[in-house]
């Protein structure tokens, strides 16, 4: 399993775009999940739904 981390989401679009197999979205919504429970970011965002359809992921922030 690889983990990808950055500060953006224009970091994360374009390390997927470069990928040639379908991202772990599952795993990228845990990482989401945690990233957004962080105190601080948690008084500003919250995530809502994440919804997987094929080769796309849908998440409500």
């Amino acid at each position: 399993m690889f983990f990808r981390t950055g500060t953006s989401a224009t970091e994360l679009l374009a390390y997927l775009q470069m990928q040639p197999e379908k991202p772990d979205f599952v795993q990228i919504e845990r990482e989401l999940r945690l990233a957004l429970s962080d105190r601080a970011l948690s008084n500003i965002y919250r995530l809502g739904e994440c919804k997987i359809n094929g080769w796309r992921l849908e998440v409500v922030v």
